[in-house]
């Protein structure tokens, strides 16, 4: 007989801020409908085919994404760790509910589709690498990294992660734009 799964803290905080995610943004935004949405202006289809820098976007990525990983990664090694894991899983929470909110609000269920194509590839990797560095810091470890190779593993799976942003995520946008709204 399988054991039921218990849920964990961090998902209970992800999904208390999912919900609260959503409920701020439909208070905060009530009856304002922004200008430049996604499909009538700031990634048209002409951009996206044209000119879309991936490059740029590879380096730009590189420094938010490789500098945010590197401040958490020195931030869960302090014994603030288990508040650094805290904030982070609520703030994803909370940025995740307040983008499904909106896609769905402005986009309707296509909006949805829209939204894991364009956050789940390489959010994926960014989910890995935080994973990595919780089992590595969690006295419970299942299995046992030694810092230097777990910081190294992690920031590969970071960088693997702005590599899919940068190169991969928009021509999946592209796909489904032209498949969805085109």
């Amino acid at each position: 007989m399988k054991e039921k799964k218990k849920i964990t803290e961090h998902e209970l905080i992800f999904g208390i801020c999912f919900l609260l995610g959503a409920i701020l943004i439909t208070i905060f935004a009530k009856g304002k409908t922004p200008e430049n949405t996604l499909l009538n202006q700031s990634l048209s289809l002409a951009f996206l085919e044209k000119g879309w820098n991936k490059k740029a976007l590879f380096l730009q990525c590189l420094y938010s994404r490789g500098m945010i990983m590197l401040l958490l990664f020195f931030l869960v090694y302090t014994p603030l760790r288990k508040i650094v894991f805290r904030i982070v899983t609520a703030w994803l929470g909370i940025s995740f509910g307040i983008l499904f909110k909106l896609f769905f609000v402005w986009y309707g269920i296509a909006g949805i589709g829209l939204l894991l194509v364009s956050v789940i590839p390489h959010f994926l990797f960014y989910w890995m690498a935080y994973g990595l560095m919780y089992c590595e810091t969690e006295k419970r470890q299942l299995f046992r990294i030694k810092k230097p190779i777990g910081f190294f593993l992690s920031a590969g799976v970071v960088i693997m992660g702005i590599f899919i942003e940068s190169y991969v995520n928009p021509f999946l946008l592209i796909a489904y734009l032209k498949i969805f709204f085109g």
